[in-house]
C-alpha cells in the first residue's frame, strides 16, 4: 500500500512539474507572438510616420512659398509708404512757398503714385488643405493581421508523391502535376512529375527555390553565388 502511494505521488509530482513547465512554455510562446505583433505594429507606424511627414512637408513647403511672396509684397508696401511719407513731409514743409498750381500738381502726382501699380496679396493666400482619408476598420485589421489556433489547422492528402528513399533537400511545386526537386542523390535540381518521371534536369546546384504566381522559377545558384531563373527549355539564366 505504501509503495502504491509513493508511486502515485511520484507520478502526480511529475505531472505537476510537467504542467508547470507547460505553463512556462505557453507563456514564452504567448510573449513571442506579442513581440511579433509589436514589431509589425512598429513597422506600420513607421510607414504611417513617413506618410505624415510627407504631408506635413507639403504643407510647410507651400506655407514657405506663400509667405515668401507675402514678404516681398510687404517689403514693397513698406518702401512705398516710406516714399509717400517723404513726399507728404516735403509738401508740408514747402507748401508755404509753393504756388497753388504747384501744390495741386504735387498733390495730383502723390495721388497718382498711391494709385499706381496697386499691390495685391490675394494670390499669396495659403489655400492648401488636408483632406483626411477613410479610417476603415476592416482595412486596419487586414494590415495588423489576425490570430489563429494551430490546433484548428488540418492537412488533407490530395495526392501522393514519391521519389526514392533519399533525404529531400529541395521541393517546390510548379503546378498540380510536377515540382522542382533535389535530394542527396541528385547533384542538380530537376523537374519531376507525380509519375516518378524526371521531365528535365537543370545544370545548377541550388539551395532554395521560389516559384512565382506566373510559374516562373527562381533558384539560388550555390556555385556562382547568384540568383538564376529557370526556363521551360531547361536553361538557366543568371539574374544577379
Amino acid at each position: 500500500m505504501t509503495k502504491i502511494k509513493e508511486e502515485d505521488i511520484q507520478q502526480i509530482n511529475a505531472k505537476i512539474q510537467e504542467a508547470s513547465q507547460q505553463m512556462d512554455e505557453n507563456k514564452k510562446r504567448c510573449e513571442t507572438e506579442i513581440e511579433r505583433i509589436q514589431r509589425h505594429y512598429d513597422a506600420i507606424m513607421e510607414k504611417l510616420k513617413k506618410m505624415r511627414q510627407r504631408l506635413e512637408k507639403t504643407l510647410r513647403d507651400s506655407l514657405e512659398s506663400k509667405n515668401d511672396d507675402v514678404s516681398k509684397v510687404r517689403s514693397s508696401l513698406e518702401e512705398r509708404k516710406k516714399k509717400v511719407l517723404q513726399r507728404v513731409k516735403l509738401l508740408k514743409e514747402n507748401s508755404g512757398t509753393m504756388s497753388d498750381i504747384i501744390v495741386l500738381k504735387t498733390h495730383r502726382e502723390l495721388t497718382k503714385f498711391l494709385l499706381a501699380d496697386s499691390i495685391s496679396i490675394e494670390m499669396s493666400v495659403f489655400l492648401l488643405r488636408y483632406k483626411s482619408g477613410d479610417i476603415n476598420e476592416a482595412v486596419l485589421e487586414s494590415m495588423m493581421g489576425q490570430t489563429f489556433d494551430t490546433e484548428q489547422i488540418t492537412v488533407t492528402d490530395t495526392d501522393l508523391f514519391q521519389w526514392s528513399d533519399k533525404l529531400v533537400v529541395v521541393l517546390e511545386a510548379m503546378n498540380e502535376n510536377s515540382c522542382l526537386f533535389r535530394n542527396t542523390e541528385l547533384p542538380n535540381v530537376a523537374q519531376v512529375s507525380k509519375g516518378r518521371k524526371k521531365d528535365k534536369e537543370f545544370s545548377v546546384y541550388v539551395n532554395d527555390v521560389c516559384v512565382t504566381d506566373n510559374y516562373e522559377a527562381y533558384v539560388t545558384d550555390y556555385k556562382n553565388k547568384s540568383i538564376s531563373r529557370l526556363s521551360l527549355s531547361g536553361s538557366v539564366f543568371p539574374r544577379t
